[in-house]
């Protein structure tokens, strides 16, 4: 079929496998792979097959982005690996850009599908409209009005000698994009440069599309055990080249096609597991002043929205730096430290910003200059505190109104920047005890789109295998248009189910438990024969009624909405499927 898509909307694609399978295998085999190719190299997440209606039918379904205006092509190739894990590109991790090789495994490949992507007019924008937009933000600003700024954790890890993060090997889902290179993007000469730059700006038509208008990129472990600037090994050296290459683009992207990149913040690490040594940090802030600020690309890009300087943050998690002499490289910027968990340390109020906090209601950090005025805020989709992700006061995504429930504090105090962690970690311990880096697709806080069915790092408690979607970055817009005040907004209710989850089995003689959270304006109360209870999150701003609400439906009930009635019929499924939507 010709497919006709516009960014950020996706192509999805329908595969059939048809004939037999190689001797000893079937659609369900872990080890065979449906990997899809764009323009005759790889894009997008693999995935596993599934038996279809007809006897010995295998086949599976594709979402993906197609980030180019013009006439694409697409193909899916069927693989056979040595393991559930391998990839059959090579001992390269990063397989964006690969083409296919017969000697890899490959059965068979598919016809072509042509597919058309024409211009989105929300993700991009004439010159005069970017004037337009930067005129308006300085009004605002002059005027003192509460504008929030969205700014997303972003990583730019993915490189051959980050093994320790950025290797895809302990992954928790798949990206819908595929397994990228942050390093990539800057060699011209690579032949997968170019999928891996369709990469970086397919994450910059997500974030336009989400409302997230900057991104903080982690620096924050650069400097373990560093003796010399000069002498920086090879790991965060690679992150600096694909930061510098990554904005380089955004700059690229904004100047000739009119895209909507986003702004800027770099986190530096002080003390952060390692601590950083004072003369290698002043080192490190003279050479982001050279090389990002003094770029003529670069510089715009710098976040100025706080004192009317570029912002720059510094990672100090011990609350050190008190301790040491200024940083006197650091007079061009506006100089905020960062650290985490403020529930149990209090550092917001001392001004700091925050990574993640332990809590649902996290806490914020107010101006020097304006005390009734929140600076920072960061929310996220899931958390831990003491005792990692296990620890009894951490909260896993619930299916996301974790991260609806945090929303609820940017409402409530309309911070200057509103941090979200995070976009990309997509790196998790394989052994505890404590797991403070991504356990799962639950038990973690990515929010790039996810394959659904692909499969991440097996755990052994693992309840379902595949991501989330796009599920994180909906709730996010949701919450970023609720915040913004807009017209459009007004009257408009955004309903997160938390509970039933699709990947348990449910016993059809008992109630079904059915809970919820809103964010928006609650028109109606939904009334049943059963008992109901509304647990209300604190105060909140005046424009959204936030509820978590649980309620115990029997089978074949309805619900009545105003003039407007839902019926509910529920079934339990008796067969163990994969998770499909």
């Amino acid at each position: 079929h010709h497919h006709t898509t516009t960014p950020p909307h996706h192509a999805q694609f329908i595969v059939k496998v048809v004939g037999s399978l190689p001797k000893g295998y079937n659609c369900l085999n872990d080890t065979l792979k449906l990997w899809p190719f764009l323009n005759g190299t790889q894009w997008g997440a693999e995935s596993p097959m599934y038996k279809g209606a007809a006897d010995g039918e295998c086949g599976a379904q594709f979402v993906l982005p197609i980030t180019n205006v013009g006439v694409s092509s697409v193909f899916v190739a069927l693989i056979v690996t040595q393991s559930p894990v391998q990839l059959p590109f090579g001992d390269s991790p990063f397989t964006l850009g690969k083409p296919l090789h017969s000697a890899n495994g490959v059965i068979a490949a598919s016809n072509n599908v042509p597919v058309t992507v024409h211009l989105n007019a929300f993700a991009h924008q004439t010159r005069e409209q970017q004037q337009q937009q930067q005129q308006q933000q300085q009004q605002q600003q002059q005027q003192q009005q509460n504008r929030v700024k969205p700014v997303m954790y972003w990583e730019p890890w993915f490189t051959p000698s980050n093994t320790e993060w950025g290797n895809w090997d302990t992954l928790e889902a798949v990206p819908l994009i595929g397994r990228y290179s942050s390093l990539d993007v800057s060699d011209t000469n690579s032949s997968t440069a170019s999928a891996n730059r369709n990469a970086i700006k397919q994450h910059a038509i997500w974030f336009a599309m989400a409302g997230v208008e900057a991104v903080g990129i982690d620096w924050t472990n650069n400097l373990w055990g560093v003796q010399q600037w000069e002498s920086l090994p090879a790991a965060p050296k690679e992150i600096v080249a694909s930061t510098h290459a990554t904005l380089k683009h955004y700059a690229y992207l904004r100047e000739t096609e009119g895209l909507r990149v986003p702004e800027f913040v770099l986190l530096l690490g002080l003390d952060n597991g390692g601590t950083a040594l004072h003369d290698v940090l002043e080192a490190e802030i003279a050479f982001v002043t050279e090389h990002f600020l003094g770029d003529p690309d670069i510089g715009p890009l710098f976040i100025r929205s706080i004192e009317d300087k570029p912002l720059l943050v510094i990672f100090d998690g011990g609350n050190i730096h008190p301790q040491l002499p200024p940083f006197v490289n650091a007079k061009p910027y506006t100089l905020r430290w960062m650290s985490s968990q403020f529930q149990s340390n209090g550092l917001n109020k001392e001004g700091y910003y925050s990574w993640m906090d332990g809590t649902v209601d996290p806490l914020p950090t107010y101006s020097a200059q304006q005390q009734q005025v929140v600076e920072a805020l960061t929310i996220t989709g899931a958390f831990f505190a003491d005792g990692g992700w296990f620890g009894q006061e951490s909260m896993a995504t619930n299916n996301g109104a974790t991260l609806m429930r945090e929303a609820h504090s940017a409402i409530r105090y309309s911070p200057a920047l509103l941090f979200v962690c995070q976009w990309n970690e997509f790196f998790g311990q394989t052994a505890g005890p404590g797991f403070v880096d991504i356990y799962n697709s639950t038990l973690g806080n990515d929010m790039e789109p996810t394959s659904l069915s692909a499969c991440g790092l097996p755990r052994s408690n693992n309840a379902y295998c595949g991501g989330w979607g796009f599920r994180y970055v909906n709730i996010l817009a949701a919450a970023i248009r609720v915040l913004s005040g807009s017209p459009l907004e007004r009257g408009s209710t955004y309903l997160v189910i938390q509970s039933p989850v699709p990947w348990l089995r449910y016993n059809r003689t008992e109630p079904l438990v059915v809970s919820w959270t809103t964010l928006g304006t609650i028109a109606s109360t939904c009334h049943h024969g059963t008992t109901t209870t509304h647990t209300t999150t604190p105060p909140h701003h005046h424009t959204t009624t936030p509820h978590h609400c649980t309620h115990a439906l029997a089978y074949n009930s309805s619900c009545q909405y105003g003039d407007k009635e839902s019926s509910t019929a529920f079934s339990a499924s008796s067969s163990s499927s994969r998770r499909t939507a």
